[in-house]
């Protein structure tokens, strides 16, 4: 016998308690056991979601929020739904993708506070009119957002083909600022 059994355990005071020699040798007998599953099984992976979206959130560097997302399920699982780490979000206008990869942001994000930084290079306004209604429809939860243009012209354009975006810029909450890119 090695030791009580959990049904002995309800005759415990009937019982008189195991030698200690037999419990020493159904704690040799399970200990393997313990030490294979704690083997299989990497320590990371055993922290609570909270302190492990605690770490991420410290750790964090722009780009990084991409790659912990695809390092394990469990991690794709918190990485995604950890808002902080998709809360500054950088656009080019002139690359379509990005309009993509920033409708993800602002959707992982979950309505805390963004940073926003466009990019538009171009004098090709056909893709600003897409981008200047997508941050309408979140400018109440920008906190800063910084525009860099080439002209002044292909900005208002965008803004002005855009219905949503007329009365948005006065929703910013910290800063907004506009910089002209010289040629």
């Amino acid at each position: 016998m090695h030791g009580l059994k959990l049904q002995d355990m309800n005759s415990a005071p009937e019982t008189p308690l195991a030698h200690p020699t037999d419990m020493e040798a159904a704690c040799q007998f399970e200990q393997p056991e313990c030490n294979h599953i704690s083997k299989k099984t990497p320590v990371v992976e055993r922290l609570p979601y909270e302190i492990l979206a605690y770490i991420f959130e410290e750790v964090h560097s722009p780009g990084l929020e991409l790659v912990l997302s695809q390092v394990t399920p469990q991690w794709r699982d918190i990485a995604v739904n950890t808002p902080k780490l998709w809360c500054t979000i950088y656009l080019r206008v002139d690359r379509p993708k990005q309009l993509e990869f920033a409708a993800l942001y602002l959707t992982r994000s979950k309505g805390i506070p963004v940073d926003i930084t466009v990019t538009h290079c171009l004098d090709d306004n056909q893709h600003a009119v897409v981008y200047a209604e997508l941050l309408a429809d979140h400018i109440h939860h920008c906190r800063q957002l910084a525009l860099y243009i080439r002209s002044m012209e292909s900005a208002c354009d965008g803004c002005r083909e855009s219905k949503r975006s007329k009365d948005s810029a006065a929703s910013v909450r910290q800063t907004t600022e506009l910089r002209v890119i010289k040629s």
